[in-house]
C-alpha cells in the first residue's frame, strides 16, 4: 500500500547503522535523514486523513514523544534507546543474541522535535495549531535508586514500546 503510513524502519538500514538500535551520535548521516524523511511522510499523512475526518470548528488534541531540541541523535533525548542497546551488546557478549541480528536491529520510532511537528502541521494545511506543550520525562536508570539496569530495560520498555 504506497499511501499507508509506516511502521517499519525505514529501508537501506539494515546494515547501515551496526551498532545502533536507533538514531545515535555514531550513526550516517542517512540513517537520520531516512528516518526524519519517513517521520515527515507519515505524519503528514496521518494529518491530512485525520483533517479529513474532524467537523469544522472540531478540535484535535495529540500525545506524541518529542525531543526538546533539534538534534536527534542527542545523547540526552535519546537515554532510554542506549539503555537498550548497551544491554542488548551486553547480551551480544554473554552469547544470547547473535551480533548480526544485533546489527540488523534498528527501533522503528522517530522522536520529532516541535519545529518538525509545526512544520508538518503548517505544511499539511487542515489545522491550526493552537497550543503546544513539551514537558520532560526523567530518563536516568532508576531515579537514583538501587535497581538493577535489567529492571531499568523493563520498565523503559514498557513505556517506549508498550511492552
Amino acid at each position: 500500500m504506497k499511501d499507508a503510513i509506516s511502521i517499519f524502519v525505514p529501508e537501506g538500514l539494515e546494515s547501515n547503522n551496526k551498532e545502533n538500535i536507533y538514531i545515535a551520535m555514531t550513526s550516517p548521516v542517512n540513517v537520520l535523514e531516512a528516518y526524519a524523511n519517513q517521520f515527515q511522510r507519515d505524519f503528514f499523512k496521518f494529518v491530512s486523513i485525520r483533517g479529513g475526518e474532524m467537523i469544522r470548528g472540531g478540535r484535535m488534541v495529540l500525545s506524541l514523544s518529542g525531543r526538546r531540541i533539534e538534534d536527534a541523535s542527542s545523547m540526552v533525548e535519546n537515554a532510554h534507546f542506549t539503555i537498550v542497546a548497551e544491554t542488548l551488546h551486553e547480551m551480544v557478549v554473554e552469547g544470547r543474541v547473535e551480533k548480526d541480528d544485533l546489527y540488523s536491529f534498528n527501533v522503528p520510532i522517530y522522536i520529532p522535535c516541535p519545529r518538525e511537528v509545526e512544520t508538518i502541521i503548517g505544511d499539511e494545511g487542515s489545522f491550526k495549531l493552537d497550543k503546544m506543550d513539551v514537558f520532560a520525562v526523567p530518563w536516568e536508570p532508576s531515579q537514583g535508586e538501587k535497581i538493577s539496569k535489567n529492571v531499568d530495560v523493563q520498565n523503559l520498555s514498557r513505556i517506549v514500546f508498550g511492552l
